[in-house]
């Protein structure tokens, strides 16, 4: 007789296929994605390589979409305005000797009121 085990992601019982004893996720598609999402974070924990290999990979990416942010800043202005509201946050009174942000030249392009005091 088969037995049965509970997928990792959602729980629910399963059937292993024959040809994958150790299996532990269902076939379901998000289950799928949970089982790629933890090998790949376990790779990048343990594997020094290829954590290297991605992080040249998304620096290729980014020199060759150079614009990305730039465009969904313009075509999102509630991401920008929530970012710029919890950048205020961010930038308080005790962080004013600290600040790497520009937040001077920043809120006063926006018109908006400085929090720090000098």
């Amino acid at each position: 007789m088969k037995s049965t085990r509970l997928c990792l992601a959602c729980g629910n019982a399963l059937v292993p296929l024959l040809h994958v004893p150790r299996q532990r996720y269902c076939s379901s598609k998000a289950c799928q994605r949970a089982r790629r999402r933890d090998w790949q974070k376990n790779r990048l924990r343990t594997d020094s390589d290829y954590r290297d290999n991605q992080a040249r990979a998304q620096a290729q990416w980014r020199a060759g979409h150079s614009s990305y942010w730039r465009e969904y800043r313009a075509a999102h202005p509630a991401y920008r305005q929530r970012n710029r509201s919890m950048q205020r946050t961010q930038c308080t009174a005790e962080f004013r000797a600290d600040c790497k942000h520009g937040c001077d030249r920043v809120f006063a392009a926006a018109g908006v009121g400085l929090l720090h005091t000098v």
